[in-house]
């Protein structure tokens, strides 16, 4: 009976892999097993146990999975922890009628019921000590199947017990990301995932928030006034001008780079190309290689506050709303909790826009304040997919005719012509930006929170999530990364634009963002170190460029 509540409840729309169905049947005769050599009592106790949670977690996983798309996962317990009573009851009265009335959910209820009353009339009846023919020889094939299943499913219950295995949420988002979770086939499975990525999220967040709680700055000159910071949003910087690209994407921040106002930096990469874990980076004053772990850092903003510094977040990917929040694939993710995205911003956004230029015109104006110092962060949508959808129809410069010399299909190249529109159109939005500071004493930082395949050298689109190559890691790390300096900053500021113009060749990684931005505004901290600042005379250039935590990306790149 269980074998069939585990097979009723898999997704079968997923494509369930046969490995799905060999471990459900491996996992249940080797409980069958274990309970046969165990005591009657103890036997009986742990076997009624078992199917409780099986059926109970099968039942709310189909449930939650039918109606609402998704099986039992962090952000579904999100959800239900961050519940209120009020919000339940609603809950209760809007879906509760639908438990009863989805067949897949009555099925499982009309399985429960049916095995209980044979549990309950016959299965005591039974004496376990019964003669069955051959026993012997139903035993040694029954062994000889099981030792081969096990033998067989082994890979996947080794990625399963180094998914439950992790001491940190970036680490176990890494994994997910690359389908680790896909090994917690059943509902069961499922739930301890989740619970795991709860409590690691939990325990990440309270360190997080005491090691901001503790930060304090030692002194600050507020070298620049202004300070901007802008993400962009999976961007490739080999689709860029700047980097070579043949096709016309960047002209105004080409002709800005000519007419030596803005400084390209050559050598950049991302820490992650997963955007939760690269913000986790960028934003702590962790880097690859510190003594501890990320959370126990403090966050710049923070740190820019207590400085003096008006600190304002626009954003068009987390706008907060009051009964939400964003959730990442784990639930792990800074700017879900209420408090930290309080403490570290005085200025954000509610609302957020499908079109970069719309947020822009709809929000800068909360930028125009009468603060002497401040710190903006404008995170963008950029060329997240669907590209098509991030750049008007009337903006449309390139076609499937532009990349007729690639060996692609009509809908591959249809695909580029979107990426490199958006592009072209994020041109625009990042022009707009710069001319709202023309006139203000500012430096603005531009950078990607990770890059993205476009069927440049393979034929694929996205992030691919698997274990790094040189090749990948070209496309999906590699991003733009440039500092403009407005007349008035050159004015009063030649010495650090001097810096940023000799510092444009020097190998770089964001998750040392924070030092940068430290050493523009002259923030001293215990935690900043002026070695990973990029642009200081002190900045050493053979601090190991460490991506997703393990992989030296100089030694994957040049073969080492």
């Amino acid at each position: 009976m269980l074998l069939i509540v585990g097979l009723f409840s898999f997704n079968w729309n997923d494509h369930t892999p046969v490995t799905h169905v060999i471990c459900l049947c491996t996992d249940l005769a080797l409980l069958g097993l274990i309970l046969w050599f165990l005591p009657r009592v103890v036997s009986a106790t742990l076997r009624i146990t078992v199917e409780a949670i099986i059926y109970v977690t099968a039942l709310i996983d189909t449930y939650c999975l039918y109606n609402f798309g998704k099986g039992i996962s962090p952000t579904i317990l999100i959800i239900f922890i961050n519940t209120n009573e009020s919000e339940i009851t609603d809950f209760l009265s809007s879906y509760g009628h639908q438990l009863l009335n989805d067949w897949h959910t009555i099925v499982i209820i009309l399985l429960m019921i049916f095995h209980a009353v044979v549990s309950f009339k016959y299965i005591k009846r039974i004496p376990w000590t019964m003669a069955i023919p051959y026993r012997r020889w139903l035993l040694a094939g029954g062994g000889v199947l099981m030792v081969a299943g096990l033998m067989f499913t082994w890979p996947d219950k080794q990625r399963l017990a180094r998914l439950l295995s992790q001491d940190n949420i970036s680490d176990m988002e890494g994994l997910v990301f690359r389908n680790f979770d896909e090994s917690a086939y059943l509902s069961p499975l499922r739930l301890a995932y989740a619970l795991k990525a709860m409590n690691l999220a939990e325990k990440e967040i309270i360190i997080l928030r005491e090691a901001n709680a503790r930060a304090h700055i030692d002194s600050c000159s507020h070298r620049s006034p202004c300070i901007v910071l802008i993400i962009g949003e999976s961007y490739n910087r080999h689709h860029s001008q700047l980097y070579g690209y043949p096709l016309p994407t960047t002209p105004k921040q080409l002709e800005r780079a000519n007419s030596g106002q803005l400084t390209v930096f050559s050598d950049v990469i991302s820490s992650w190309n997963i955007t939760t874990n690269s913000f986790n980076q960028m934003f702590s004053l962790h880097h690859y290689g510190a003594s501890r772990p990320w959370s126990s850092y403090p966050l710049f903003p923070i740190l820019f506050r207590q400085a003096g510094y008006r600190v304002a977040f626009l954003t068009n990917q987390f706008a907060r709303h009051a009964n939400r929040s964003h959730s990442n694939q784990t639930g792990g993710f800074f700017l879900n909790d209420r408090q930290l995205f309080d403490n570290l911003f005085d200025l954000h956004n509610n609302r957020q826009r499908q079109n970069d230029m719309t947020f822009l015109n709809a929000h800068m104006e909360m930028l125009n304040d009468s603060a002497d110092y401040k710190l903006d962060i404008i995170h963008l949508h950029g060329q997240h997919f669907d590209y098509a959808s991030r750049y008007p129809n009337e903006e449309t410069v390139f076609t499937t005719a532009d990349y007729q010399y690639r060996q692609l299909n009509d809908d591959e190249r249809q695909v580029i012509a979107h990426y490199d529109n958006a592009t072209r159109w994020n041109d625009c939005v990042l022009d707009n930006i710069l001319k709202y500071y023309e006139n203000q004493d500012a430096v603005v930082i531009c950078l990607a929170d990770h890059a993205e395949e476009v069927y440049d050298d393979l034929p694929v689109r996205g992030r691919i999530y698997s274990e790094l190559t040189a090749r990948q890691v070209h496309q999906e790390f590699e991003i733009p990364f440039w500092i403009w300096c407005s007349p008035a900053y050159e004015k009063h500021h030649p010495d650090v634009v001097a810096q940023i113009k000799e510092s444009a060749q020097r190998p770089w990684m964001t998750d040392r963002l924070p030092h940068l931005l430290l050493y523009l505004a002259d923030i001293s901290q215990a935690d900043y170190d002026e070695r990973l600042s990029l642009i200081s005379p002190l900045t050493d250039n053979k601090v190991p460029r460490i991506i997703e935590g393990i992989v030296d990306y100089d030694a994957l790149i040049n073969g080492k």
